[in-house]
């Protein structure tokens, strides 16, 4: 019998084909730009301060008159968490011919699955059309695309930064980008020849400038941000029985400069947005085993037993919302 071509990779050893990908939090990044802040329902509000009230105050104070003061615009973030997950039934015949081993194989391709869907809607929320109308008051549009020799990245994303700053008093922090944007980074001219600049090193030591890939932390220091998330996340465009062929989930055409939340367990910080996680061991019922809570802090893979199919069931699930509610902290570059 054939073996179906997609995203998996015969592997003679395990007598069957086995997901090949890198680790999740490294390949999928969604809760990395919006921090995972746990709530206890399914839906409801929480305490949130409005960042409004930026005006220069009159703290001048004569004697025996009242200070001036500051009215502080409190208000409540609304979330409503949406379940949502898969399951695969492993039969005795797989166990027969795999052994112990499909246990971690098939959670691994079950996280990595419900992993990839929700960055996907992420990239659809952020790097698309729909994106540039999110950040329309901070949107940035390339001079040149980053790809073109005259492309300036260095000053789109300061422009970006700038408009961050003066939107809500904040420096961005974070930036995300492609796989694809953080090749066509490495290989711009500007880019190269700062990097040359700051650090002395690569191109004057014989070294092939156009293929110099640039460490990540490296780019980090050089456009002023603490850290670069890099979308990894890729997905087979095909049918099931196909051959493959792979797409980026990120779009290489956008970059996102934003202030990132420290992932306090509160919303009263100045942040792009959080992913609003219900936590799921209040409702998990009796009937069903867990097989492993907290799972990348939203997940949880559990297993029960299905008699019509004489099966065991393996299910990855999680309750979650992703936010993006204070735009003024994000400007996205479009065009790169």
């Amino acid at each position: 019998m054939a073996i179906n071509t997609g995203t998996a990779t015969p592997r003679l050893d395990l007598l069957g084909p086995i997901l090949q990908e890198g680790f999740a939090e490294e390949t999928y990044v969604a809760q990395k730009v919006l921090p995972p802040l746990l709530v206890q329902k399914v839906s409801g509000a929480i305490p949130s301060f409005l960042f409004t009230n930026n005006q220069i105050l009159n703290i001048k104070h004569a004697d025996k008159a009242s200070f001036t003061r500051q009215i502080s615009q409190l208000g409540q973030a609304t979330y409503n968490c949406q379940e949502a997950g898969l399951e695969e039934p492993i039969s005795f015949r797989d166990l027969e011919i795999m052994g112990d081993r499909v246990w971690p194989i098939i959670t691994r391709k079950l996280v990595h699955n419900v992993l990839r869907a929700r960055d996907s809607a992420l990239a659809t929320a952020l790097f698309s059309a729909t994106g540039e109308t999110t950040f329309a008051a901070n949107l940035v549009t390339a001079a040149l695309p980053w790809t073109n020799a005259g492309g300036t990245p260095l000053d789109d994303i300061f422009d970006a930064k700038a408009k961050v700053q003066l939107a809500c008093g904040v420096p961005a922090n974070r930036m995300l980008i492609s796989y694809q944007c953080y090749v066509n980074i490495c290989k711009n001219a500007q880019v190269r020849t700062a990097y040359r600049a700051n650090f002395g090193v690569g191109f004057d030591q014989g070294m092939d400038a156009a293929i110099l890939e640039i460490p990540v932390k490296s780019l980090a220091a050089l456009f002023g941000v603490q850290e670069i998330i890099i979308g990894g996340g890729v997905f087979n465009t095909k049918p099931e029985g196909q051959t493959a062929v792979n797409a980026y989930v990120w779009p290489a055409t956008y970059c996102l400069l934003y202030v990132g939340s420290a992932g306090q367990q509160d919303a009263v910080e100045v942040a792009l947005g959080r992913m609003f996680v219900y936590e799921l061991a209040t409702e998990v019922p009796d009937l069903v085993t867990i097989e492993a809570a907290d799972m990348l802090k939203s997940m949880f893979v559990e297993q029960y037993p299905e008699a019509q199919t004489n099966s065991t069931v393996l299910r990855a699930r999680e309750h979650i919302d992703m936010q993006v509610y204070y735009a003024s902290a994000g400007s996205l570059i479009k065009s790169v």
